[in-house]
C-alpha cells in the first residue's frame, strides 16, 4: 500500500509549496488593498487608496524606487561584464591552477550574505578598515566608506560584485565549455583573428547564457535587502534607501502592513516588468 502510494507523497511538496506561495501573494494582495495595522488589525478597506498614496503622496517611494534602480544598473552592468572576463580567463587555463583559482573564485558563494556584510562592514571600517589601511599607506586620504552618502551606494556595490561575480563567472564558464567546437576550428583554418572569433563566434553563441545571467542578476538587485540592511540599514541620509527596506520599515518599524504590503506588490511589478523586457531580447 505505501509503496503504491510512494510517487504521490514524494511529489506532494512540489504541489503544496506552490500553492502555498499562490495563497500567500493573494492574501497579501488583499491586504494591501487595506490599512492594515499590525497593533490594530483591519479598520478599513481602502481599494487603490494605498497605491494612489504612494505615487501621488510619497517623495520616500519614489527617492527608494531612484535609489533601487540606481543600485541595480551599478551592479548588473558590473557583475555581468567582470563576470564574462573571467570566465573567459579561466576557459584559457588548464590544470591545477585553473582547479584552484576556480575554488578561490566560488568562496563567496559558500558565505551567508549577512555574514560577508558584516565582513566587509569591518574592511571599509572608517578608522581601523583594511581599505583605509591601504589608503594610508598610499597617501591618500580615509574615506567613510558606509557612512557618507556620496559613496556610500558605490561601497554596497562593491559587497554586492564581490557576491555575485562568482556566480556570474559560473555561469559563463559552463556556457563556454559547452560551446561547439567545429566553428572555432574552422574559424582558425580560415586565419581569423582571436578578435573576429569573439565578436562573430563567441558573443552570439553566449547570448542565451547573457540573458539568463541578466535575468538572475537584475531580479536579485531589484530585490536586495539583506546587504543592505546588514550595512547601511538604508542611510546614510537615506542614500541608499531602497524599496525592500522601505517596505521593511512600514511594516516592522511602523506596523503598517498594508501599506508595506503596496510597496512589496510595487517591487514586484518592477520586477516583473524588467524581467519581461529582458525576455523579449531573448534568442529566438
Amino acid at each position: 500500500m505505501i509503496r503504491r502510494w510512494l510517487p504521490y507523497y514524494l511529489t506532494l511538496p512540489s504541489f503544496i509549496v506552490p500553492t502555498a506561495l499562490t495563497f500567500a501573494w493573494i492574501l497579501g494582495l488583499y491586504y494591501s488593498l487595506t490599512d492594515f495595522d499590525l497593533r490594530y488589525g483591519i479598520r478599513n478597506y481602502l481599494g487603490l487608496g494605498n497605491y494612489a498614496d504612494l505615487i501621488t503622496r510619497s517623495p520616500a517611494f519614489w527617492g527608494s524606487v531612484a535609489t533601487t534602480l540606481k543600485y541595480s544598473i551599478l551592479a548588473v552592468g558590473l557583475s555581468t561584464p567582470i563576470g564574462f572576463a573571467v570566465a573567459m580567463l579561466l576557459s584559457q587555463l588548464t590544470g591545477l591552477k585553473t582547479r584552484l583559482i576556480r575554488t578561490i573564485m566560488m568562496a563567496p558563494l559558500c558565505i551567508s550574505p549577512v555574514v560577508a556584510t558584516i565582513m566587509w562592514r569591518i574592511i571599509m571600517g572608517p578608522t581601523q578598515g583594511l581599505l583605509n589601511y591601504g589608503l594610508n599607506l598610499v597617501g591618500l586620504p580615509k574615506l567613510d566608506w558606509l557612512g557618507n552618502p556620496g559613496i556610500a551606494l558605490w561601497s554596497l556595490v562593491i559587497i554586492d560584485l564581490w557576491l555575485s561575480v562568482p556566480f556570474v563567472t559560473l555561469i559563463f564558464y559552463g556556457g563556454l565549455q559547452s560551446l561547439p567546437k567545429t566553428p572555432y576550428e574552422a574559424a582558425q583554418v580560415d586565419g581569423a583573428s582571436r578578435f573576429f572569433t569573439f565578436r562573430k563566434l563567441t558573443l552570439p553563441l553566449m547570448k542565451p547564457f547573457l540573458m539568463i545571467a541578466l535575468l538572475f542578476r537584475a531580479a536579485d538587485a531589484l530585490n536586495a535587502f539583506d546587504t543592505i540592511y546588514a550595512s547601511t540599514k538604508g542611510g546614510p541620509m537615506r542614500a541608499t534607501y531602497m524599496l525592500n527596506i522601505y517596505a521593511y520599515d512600514n511594516v516592522i518599524r511602523w506596523k503598517q502592513l498594508g501599506y508595506g504590503l503596496a510597496i512589496m506588490v510595487v517591487t514586484y511589478l518592477i520586477v516583473y516588468a524588467v524581467s519581461k523586457r529582458l525576455m523579449a531580447f531573448w534568442p529566438r
